[in-house]
C-alpha cells in the first residue's frame, strides 16, 4: 500500500513539473506574442541613406514619401506601404496624409511625425478583432499574446503550489 502510493505521488509530482514547464512556456510565448503584435502599428521616419531598424512602414522625413525598410532604407517604395488589417483605401489615407504633410517644403516635423502615428492608431483602434495581425503562428486561436501568458502563469503557479504540498507530504524516510 506504502508503494502505491509512494509511486501515485511520483508521477503527480512529475505532472505537476510538467505543468509548471508548460505554464513557463505559455508565458514567454505569450509575451513574445504580444511583443511582435505591438509594434505592427509603429511607424518609422528616416532620413534619406538612413537605415531602419526592423520592418514596418517608415516615411521619409525630408517629403513624406514611403520608404522601404532594409539594409538600405531610403529607397522609394515601388508599392505604397501597407499595414495588416487595413484597406487598400486606409493605406492611402496613411500615405496621403504624410505626402501632404512633407510637401510644404520643410518636410516632417515632430508634430507632423505624431499626426500620422496618431491616424494610425485611430484607425488600427477601429479595425474589428478578426482583421487584426498576429505573427506567425499562435499557440491557440482565440488564447495568444497576454491572454495565453496570464493564463500559463496561472496554470504555472497552481501547478508549483501543488508541488510544494505534495513534496511535503511524501514519506522522505525509507520504509524499515
Amino acid at each position: 500500500m506504502r508503494t502505491v502510493r509512494l509511486l501515485l505521488a511520483t508521477l503527480g509530482v512529475i505532472g505537476l513539473l510538467a505543468l509548471i514547464v508548460v505554464g513557463g512556456t505559455g508565458v514567454v510565448l505569450g509575451i513574445i506574442e504580444q511583443g511582435e503584435a505591438g509594434d505592427v502599428y509603429e511607424v518609422g521616419f528616416a532620413k534619406d541613406g538612413d537605415s531602419c531598424s526592423g520592418s514596418g512602414v517608415y516615411f521619409a522625413e525630408f517629403d513624406g514619401a514611403p520608404l522601404e525598410c532594409g539594409p538600405a532604407a531610403g529607397r522609394p517604395l515601388s508599392a505604397h506601404p501597407a499595414f495588416p488589417g487595413f484597406s487598400p483605401e486606409q493605406n492611402t489615407a496613411v500615405e496621403d496624409l504624410a505626402h501632404d504633410l512633407g510637401r510644404d517644403g520643410s518636410g516632417l516635423t515632430g508634430d507632423d511625425e505624431q499626426r500620422i502615428q496618431d491616424e494610425v492608431d485611430r484607425l488600427a483602434a477601429a479595425l474589428p478583432e478578426a482583421r487584426r495581425p498576429r505573427h506567425g503562428e499562435v499557440l491557440f486561436d482565440s488564447w495568444w499574446g497576454v491572454d495565453l501568458a496570464w493564463s500559463a502563469g496561472v496554470v504555472g503557479l497552481a501547478a508549483g503550489a501543488g508541488f510544494f504540498l505534495v513534496i511535503r507530504r511524501l514519506p522522505l524516510e525509507p520504509p524499515a
